[in-house]
C-alpha cells in the first residue's frame, strides 16, 4: 500500500487476493466439527476490517448481502459451530462485488499524501550543551533526510525506515530548533514538508 498503493487495487496481492487468502486460512483452521480456534478468529477479525475498510464504496444492495452473509457467520460464531461454507461466501461476495464497483483495471491514481512533519521536540542534554532533536514525519513524496537548524547553523540527519529522525546538534544558546524534511543527493537538498519549529 505505501510504496505502490494503485497495486492493492488490481495488479497483484490486491484486496480480493487477501480476502480471498485469509478466508481460506479461516476456513482451514476452524476444528473438525467447525469448532473456533484462536487462528480462526484471528483471520476472520481480518476479513471484516478490509470489508469494513471498502463497504463504503459498494453499492447499498451489495453491502446487504455480505453483512447478511456476515451476521449468519457471526451466529455460528457463537454457536461454536462454523460451516466452511458461511466463510466462503463473505469472501466470494465481497470479491465479486469490489470487482464489479471498484473496477481495479480501471484505479489510475489514490490522493496524494501531504508530506509533514508530526512531531517535533527539541531537548537540551544535561550537560546543556547540546540539543537532542527528534522527529516522526508523515510522508507523501520521496525523502531520506531531515535538515536541522539552529542558531550554530544546518546539519542533517538520515531518515530511519519508520520516518523519523533524532540528533544530539551542539549549540548550548539554542533557544530555537527549525526542521524540514526533503531528498538529500550529491549536496543538494529539496524539502517535501514546511519548516516547523521547536524551542
Amino acid at each position: 500500500m505505501e510504496r505502490k498503493p494503485v497495486n492493492a487495487y488490481g495488479t497483484y496481492a490486491d484486496f480480493s487476493e487477501v480476502m480471498h487468502v485469509l478466508a481460506t486460512h479461516a476456513v482451514s483452521e476452524l476444528g473438525r466439527k467447525g469448532q473456533v480456534t484462536p487462528a480462526f478468529k484471528q483471520d476472520y477479525r481480518a476479513m471484516l476490517a478490509v470489508y469494513d475498510q471498502l463497504k463504503g464504496r459498494l453499492d447499498t444492495d451489495y453491502q446487504n448481502v455480505v453483512n447478511e452473509d456476515i451476521d449468519e457467520a457471526d451466529q455460528e460464531i457463537s454457536e461454536n459451530n462454523v460451516d466452511p461454507g458461511s466463510i466462503s461466501d463473505i469472501s466470494d461476495y465481497f470479491i465479486q462485488y469490489f470487482e464489479t464497483n471498484i473496477r481495479p483495471d480501471k484505479v489510475t491514481g489514490v490522493p496524494s499524501v501531504q508530506s509533514k512533519i508530526t512531531k517535533l521536540t527539541a531537548r537540551k542534554t544535561s550537560s546543556k550543551k547540546y540539543v537532542k532533536v527528534t522527529g516522526t514525519v508523515n510522508i507523501g513524496k520521496k525523502a531520506n533526510y531531515a535538515r536541522i537548524k539552529t542558531y550554530k547553523g544546518t546539519s542533517y540527519v538520515k531518515l530511519t525506515g519508520s520516518h523519523s529522525f533524532n540528533k544530539k546538534i551542539y549549540a548550548p544558546k539554542a533557544k530555537r530548533v527549525s526542521a524540514t524534511v526533503g531528498y538529500y543527493s550529491q549536496g543538494h537538498f529539496s524539502r517535501v514538508t514546511p519548516a516547523d519549529g521547536a524551542r
